[in-house]
């Protein structure tokens, strides 16, 4: 039996057969948050409802440079990818409030079932309630502007799995279509001549934004990647595949875990990938497993159109 906390030790050992079996089936396991994951969901729900303040962006790194993106065109900040600051962090989490960012984190998919053909925890989005429910009984029971501002910067009581951030991270890629889950997506004859089953896409609902919210959104997480000064630079820096990534650190007593998303390829988007490792340290620090997710995808996908090419029966 493998501890998930030695992933990165089987990874380092090339033992990926086993590490790819624990990360299937911890996929719809609980963690613990989103840590800076969370950023552009937060970006959209403020794009989306609340006029942007340039002064609340001024002095801030990493996602929250999308909103330069729009309010000041020309300028090239949205390129690091590090967490919100505290007192803008505040000033957006106050202005949307946790009811708002709840209403967004929900109707993109999270602390809501995927429907992945496997065992799921649903999880949850922090709220006055859950909250309240967790401490039951104690002085941190009560919700405070604290509360509002750690959910803003992705921590908080939050509990959503791996696959959920997966599927935040796709309808991110596509503009706004949340689709459910699942582990089948067509079934061919022996000779690959017939597709007998294909599976229809299932949506599980949809965001409605212009388009210059979304560019926003997909050059930031372009920046990550590409930018000398992003986050994500060196994991992806010569790839021939143009990735957009965000990474991101859930903080907890004494260790971090490690979080890293991304979709490729940038200008059409095939796959969305999320990585967390328990105590994996900082989110860049992981974004070499999911460079390594990537290049097994793309390169099992194009050895598998071969592969039909030549066992397609000629007419």
């Amino acid at each position: 039996m493998y501890d998930t906390k030695d992933m990165r030790k089987l990874y380092a050992e090339k033992k990926t057969d086993v590490a790819g079996c624990l990360a299937l089936i911890r996929s719809g396991d609980m963690i613990a948050a989103m840590a800076d994951c969370h950023e552009p969901y937060d970006i959209l729900s403020e794009m989306h409802t609340i006029a942007p303040r340039v002064e609340d962006v001024l002095l801030v790194k990493g996602a929250n440079n999308m909103y330069k993106f729009i309010t000041e065109p020309g300028m090239d900040g949205h390129i690091n990818s590090t967490t919100y600051y505290y007192g803008p962090a505040h000033r957006i989490g106050d202005r949307l409030g946790n009811e708002l960012i709840y209403d967004y984190a929900t109707r993109l998919g999270m602390g809501q079932r995927t429907g992945i053909e496997l065992p799921e925890y649903k999880g949850y989005v922090a709220t006055p309630e859950v909250k309240a429910e967790i401490f039951k009984g104690t002085e941190d029971a009560g919700w405070y502007s604290g509360d509002t501002l750690q959910l803003a910067i992705g921590q908080s009581v939050t509990q959503i799995t791996p696959l959920q951030i997966a599927r935040y991270v796709a309808a991110i890629a596509n503009s706004g279509t949340v689709y459910n889950c699942s582990i089948l997506k067509s079934a061919v004859s022996y000779d690959y001549a017939r597709t007998i089953y294909e599976r229809e896409p299932d949506i599980y609902g949809e965001i409605e934004a212009d388009a210059e919210i979304w560019d926003a959104i997909h050059e930031g997480m372009y920046g990550v990647t590409h930018s000398p000064a992003g986050s994500g630079y060196s994991a992806f820096n010569g790839y021939t595949v143009e990735v957009a990534g965000k990474t991101g650190t859930t903080q907890n007593v004494g260790t971090n875990d490690g979080l890293f998303v991304c979709y490729a390829p940038f200008d059409d988007p095939e796959i969305a990938v999320a990585v967390v490792l328990e105590n994996g340290g900082a989110g860049a620090e992981v974004a070499e497993m999911a460079r390594q997710v990537l290049e097994y995808y793309f390169s099992f996908r194009d050895s598998t159109a071969q592969l039909e090419q030549e066992m397609t029966l000629l007419h």
